[in-house]
C-alpha cells in the first residue's frame, strides 16, 4: 500500500472515529467507507493481491470482511442492547444461503479432480456473503433509525463528492495515480473509462436522494453530479438502472400518500434533465455526447434491445457458463474450487457478471439461492412502505433499500452485487429488514424474532 493509499485510510478512520463519538455506527459501518477505494485514494481494487501471507493472498474481500467482523465486535460493545427486534425471516435468508455455499463445497470435495487443500481458501469470498449480511444484520438492529439514515446520508455525500474527482479524471485532469482501466480515441478525443475508480455506492447514493421524503434543492444538485458522472461512464447497464429506478421512485412516491409533491418533483427534474443532456450534450461535450450515442445506438430503438449485438453475447456467455458447468453437475454446476492457473474457469469468473460465475460455479441452483433474498426484498420492501405511516426516517431507509436492490437487478447483476465487495453485498437487503422491522405508528409485534 503507497503512503498515498495509506495516508488516505488514516483520514478516513480519523473522520468516522470523529462522527462516532455521537453516532458509533459510523466507526461500526467503516468497511462500506473502506470499500470505497480508489475512488477515495485507498489503493485496493477487487482480485488485486494486497500483500502475500506464507502461501495465501490477502484480497479486497478479505480485508473487508475483517472490517465486518472488527465494526460488528464494536458496535456489540458500544451498544450491548438491541434497538429493533428483527424479523427471523431475514436471517433465514442468510442462514440458507451460508447452507446452501456449504452442500456445494460437499458436493465439490466429492467430485475433487485434482484437489489441494489450498484450494478451499479460494471459496472464502462465497461465505462473505451470509456471514457479512447477517453480521449487518446484528449492527444495524443496535442503532435507532436517525442513526442509520446519518450514516447512509454521509456514505452518500462522500460517493457523490468522489463523483466530482471520477467526472474530472474522465474529463482528462489528473485526479488518480493509478492507470487508467481504458482509454479510447473517439473524433480524434481520448474517452476515458475507468472503473476502478468509479464510485461503488452509486446505486446506494442515487436511491438515497431519490428517497427522501421533502424536496430538498442539495438532493438534486447531487442526483445531478451522480447522473454526469453515470453518463462519463459510457456504461448502458448503469445508465438504464438509473432511468428504471428514477421510474420507480416516482410510482412509489406518488402511490403513497404524502409524498405526492416529492414524486412530482423528481418527475420534474427528470424531465428537465433529459432536456438538458440532449440540448447541453452536444454543445458542452460534443466528443464524449457521440461517443454515448454510438454506444446507445444499439438499444436506443424500441424493439431492438433484445436483438442488441452486446446483449446477445452476454446470453451466449451465461449460456456456455451454464453448460460448460453442467459437464460436472447439471444442476450445481462445477463447484466452488477456483484453481488460479485454469484460463478455462477463469472465463467463467468474469468481473462483467457475476451470474457468468453463479451459473458456472453453483448451477441454476445457485442462481435461484442468490436471487431470492434480492427479489423477496423487493416484494417485502414495497409492502411494508405501502403500508408505512408518515416516517421520513423510517420511509427514506425503507425505499433506499428497495431501489438500492433493484439497481442491482437492473444493472444486470454486474460485480458491483456480490463480489465486488462480497461481506458488504446484501446491506440493501438489510436496510430493507431494518426498516421493515420497525414500524412508524405502532410497537413492533412479531411473532418470530432475531
Amino acid at each position: 500500500m503507497t503512503a498515498l493509499s495509506l495516508a488516505a485510510v488514516v483520514a478516513l478512520f480519523a473522520f468516522l472515529l470523529v462522527r462516532s463519538l455521537k453516532n458509533p455506527l459510523f466507526l461500526a459501518g467503516a468497511a462500506a467507507f473502506l470499500g470505497l477505494g480508489r475512488s477515495a485514494y485507498i489503493n485496493i481494487v477487487p482480485d488485486q493481491v494486497l500483500r502475500q501471507v506464507a502461501s495465501a493472498s490477502v484480497t479486497t474481500g478479505d480485508v473487508l470482511f475483517a472490517t465486518v467482523v472488527l465494526g460488528w465486535l464494536y458496535a456489540r460493545q458500544r451498544r450491548p442492547a438491541v434497538c429493533a427486534r428483527l424479523s427471523s425471516r431475514w436471517l433465514v435468508l442468510g442462514v440458507c444461503i451460508g447452507y446452501f455455499l456449504a452442500f456445494e463445497l460437499v458436493l465439490t470435495l466429492l467430485h475433487p479432480g485434482g484437489f489441494h487443500p489450498s484450494l478451499l481458501a479460494s471459496t472464502r469470498d462465497w461465505f462473505y456473503i451470509p456471514i457479512g449480511f447477517i453480521l449487518t444484520l446484528d449492527v444495524l438492529r443496535r442503532f435507532t433509525a436517525q442513526e442509520i439514515v446519518q450514516y447512509v446520508s454521509v456514505l452518500s455525500l462522500f460517493t457523490t463528492c468522489l463523483m466530482v474527482l471520477y467526472i474530472a479524471s474522465a474529463l482528462r485532469l489528473p485526479v488518480y495515480p493509478y492507470p487508467k482501466y481504458l482509454v479510447t480515441s473517439f473524433s480524434g478525443t481520448t474517452i476515458i473509462r475507468d472503473f476502478t475508480t468509479f464510485p461503488i455506492w452509486l446505486g446506494l447514493a442515487w436511491a438515497y436522494y431519490l428517497s427522501q421524503a421533502k424536496r430538498s434543492v442539495w438532493a438534486f444538485a447531487a442526483l445531478a453530479v451522480l447522473a454526469v458522472g453515470t453518463l462519463l461512464s459510457y456504461t448502458r447497464s448503469l445508465i438504464l438502472g438509473l432511468a428504471v429506478i428514477v421510474v420507480l421512485a416516482v410510482i412509489l412516491q406518488m402511490v403513497h400518500k404524502g409524498r405526492r409533491a416529492r414524486a412530482l418533483a423528481i418527475a420534474a427534474a427528470g424531465v428537465a434533465g433529459l432536456a438538458i443532456f440532449f440540448v447541453g450534450g452536444p454543445v458542452l461535450a460534443p466528443a464524449q455526447y457521440a461517443f454515448l450515442a454510438n454506444r446507445m445506438g444499439e438499444v436506443n430503438q424500441p424493439g431492438q434491445v433484445l436483438s442488441a449485438s452486446n446483449v446477445q453475447s452476454r446470453i451466449k456467455a451465461f449460456s456456455r457458463a451454464q453448460q460448460v458447468g453442467a459437464r460436472v453437475d447439471s444442476v450445481f454446476g462445477a463447484g466452488l474450487f477456483d484453481p488460479a492457473t485454469s484460463a478455462r474457469t477463469r472465463n467463467y469468473n468474469s468481473s462483467d457478471s457475476d451470474w457468468i460465475r453463479i451459473v458456472y460455479r453453483t448451477g441454476l441452483a445457485g442462481v435461484i439461492v442468490l436471487a431470492i433474498p434480492l427479489l423477496l426484498t423487493i416484494i417485502w420492501g414495497l409492502g411494508g412502505f405501502l403500508r408505512l405511516g408518515d416516517s421520513a426516517e423510517r420511509g427514506t431507509l425503507l425505499l433506499t433499500g428497495v431501489l438500492a436492490t433493484t439497481f442491482s437487478i437492473a444493472t444486470r447483476f454486474t460485480s458491483l452485487t456480490y463480489f465486488w465487495w462480497p461481506a458488504l453485498s446484501l446491506f440493501s437487503v438489510a436496510l430493507v429488514a431494518y426498516a421493515v422491522g420497525i414500524p412508524a405508528d405502532e410497537p413492533q409485534e412479531i411473532e418470530a424474532s432475531v
